[in-house]
């Protein structure tokens, strides 16, 4: 029994000392990106979420979309944005048809480092987008139809008795 628990735990035991190895030597991200949308339909926005996870601020001054055929769309981000140390800021943008089509979206800083965002996001706000896009109207139920048909027949009796009332008072007067 012992024996199994020890056999079993060891693989376990190595992963875990190489993943503290490679965090080690790897450098950290200084920058997390992450995005989505404030709301469905028209007006919508793209929020990113930046967190700066090292220890100097960093101030954001460009958001740029690299797209199909190695075109390139630049958005400045006026007033620059100062990101705190362990701090987390939400960038709005308009929501743009470069963001659908973006092979890779990344975030310039003002020391003109690249601070890229990661491919499982950007495929998630563009499902996101993709959705939207592809969304139908809403279906409405039988009251609703039963009552608008109601309104519009009332409102086309009334139009038909006033103009009946006009020609009236046209052809007597």
């Amino acid at each position: 029994m012992t024996q199994t628990r020890t056999f079993r735990s060891v693989p376990g035991a190595i992963a875990g000392a190489l993943a503290n190895v490679r965090a080690a030597l790897a450098p950290a991200r200084r920058l997390r990106v992450t995005g989505r949308l404030d709301h469905q339909g028209p007006g919508a926005h793209v929020v990113w979420t930046v967190a700066n996870q090292g220890r100097a601020p960093r101030t954001l001054s460009q958001l740029v979309l690299q797209g199909p055929n190695d075109s390139t769309t630049i958005i400045e981000i006026e007033p620059k944005l100062i990101v705190k140390s362990r701090d987390r800021v939400a960038l709005a943008t308009e929501l743009d048809w470069n963001v659908l089509t973006a092979r890779s979206i990344s975030l310039i800083d003002s020391a003109g480092k690249r601070h890229p965002i990661r491919h499982r996001t950007l495929a998630r706000v563009r499902s996101q987008l993709r959705q939207m896009l592809r969304g139908s109207p809403p279906a409405g139920s039988a009251h609703d139809w039963l009552y608008g048909t109601a309104n519009l027949a009332f409102g086309v009796v009334i139009l038909g008795l006033g103009l009946f009332m006009l020609l009236w008072v046209l052809y007597t007067g």
